[in-house]
């Protein structure tokens, strides 16, 4: 029986007018469900209102915090300008399209931008 190799995946960009509830897509392209191994989660607040923020992940768009929809929470406590973690290893199953959903949840404001790394094995 042959194995998948898991093949590392770089998400990268800056996205502005982010809101608490703002999802930012991320797509491994495989157009199915997947599963993916989180290995390191760089986010930073470049602009904005907010003093703070907490980053998540989903599996699902426009997921509930505390639910199981949420796959990784950054923290309990919020940060206020660079979230920069590695060595996660936790696996995520994608969406039905291949697909997971970052959420850096700003304490306040809709006009923060945010610049972002996330790094991920796909198999």
């Amino acid at each position: 029986m042959s194995q998948a190799l898991p093949i590392p995946l770089e998400f990268t960009a800056s996205v502005a007018s982010v809101a608490a509830a703002t999802d930012i897509t991320l797509d491994t392209g495989r157009g199915t469900t997947s599963y993916v191994r989180l290995q390191r989660v760089q986010i930073l607040h470049t602009a904005g209102s907010a003093a703070t923020f907490t980053p998540s992940i989903g599996n699902v768009a426009v997921y509930s915090t505390a639910t199981i929809d949420m796959k990784y929470q950054g923290g309990a406590t919020a940060v206020a300008t660079m979230f920069d973690v590695s060595g996660i290893g936790a696996w995520i199953k994608t969406d039905s399209t291949g697909k997971i959903y970052l959420r850096p949840t700003p304490n306040a404001g809709a006009d923060n931008t945010f610049a972002y790394s996330i790094i991920v094995e796909v198999i």
